[in-house]
């Protein structure tokens, strides 16, 4: 009798904790996702990817200006 009623809740714990498993890897795989794909869907602004033009050019002599704020 007292195995009839504690089987189901076995069950129902052991796949709680399997999704729970699933949800905590597909946030993982999101994150992961989101940060290999970060300059993709949050773009540096635009005196930020200047400075790093600067950085990537300066050997070559080439120096772009940053835009005046005023």
């Amino acid at each position: 009798m007292y195995s009839r009623r504690v089987f189901p809740l076995a069950i129902a714990i052991l796949l709680g904790a399997f999704w729970d498993l699933v949800a905590v890897y597909l946030s993982f795989v999101m994150v992961l996702l989101l940060l290999l794909t970060r300059r993709h869907w949050f773009p540096l602004p635009a005196d930020e990817q200047i400075r790093r033009e600067n950085k990537k050019t300066r050997c070559k002599g080439r120096v772009v200006d940053l835009p005046d704020d005023g």
